[in-house]
């Protein structure tokens, strides 16, 4: 049993003198892909990190941005509404002043008629009662005095 057990130990330094090199490079391989494969995936998280600060960086960006333009806009819309509405109050004084322009003249007009309505009823009214009051001698009387005072005025 003694040549077995130094059979056995010199099979194991052949395999472990044969084998020793190529497990010790074959493990010190895979060591250095896998160190070399958590060094990528960590350049790989940096990356990805960096691209998500520049995105939500960007993305504040334009949210800012999106917030002065809607800021922006609603100022000019106040200020196109109140131009608005200044432009729809002169307007409107405009028109008030022109219709009581209008009414006035109608007024005017209105008076007017009624005056040349009363002289003419007044001058009718006078034709009656000189035709009811006068007599033939008033007539011939103020026919001459009317001439007179024609001929002193040539």
């Amino acid at each position: 049993m003694f040549w077995a057990i130094v059979n056995f130990l010199i099979f194991i330094g052949i395999v472990i003198y044969f084998l020793f090199r190529p497990t010790r490079e074959f493990l010190a391989h895979r060591r250095s892909s896998i160190r070399s494969a958590i060094q990528e995936a960590q350049r790989s998280q940096q990356r990805a990190e960096a691209k998500f600060q520049e995105y939500e960086r960007k993305l504040r960006e334009v949210t800012r941005e999106v917030d002065e333009i809607i800021a922006h806009l609603s100022q000019e819309g106040e200020l196109e509404k109140k131009r608005i509405i200044t432009n729809a109050e002169k307007l409107a004084e405009r028109m008030r002043e022109e219709i009581q322009h209008a009414a006035n003249r109608e007024l005017e007009n209105a008076r007017t008629a009624l005056k040349e309505e009363a002289a003419r009823l007044a001058l009718s009214m006078a034709e009656q009662v000189v035709k009811n009051n006068i007599s033939h001698d008033d007539q011939t009387r103020l026919i001459k005095e009317y001439i007179e005072k024609i001929g002193a005025l040539q």
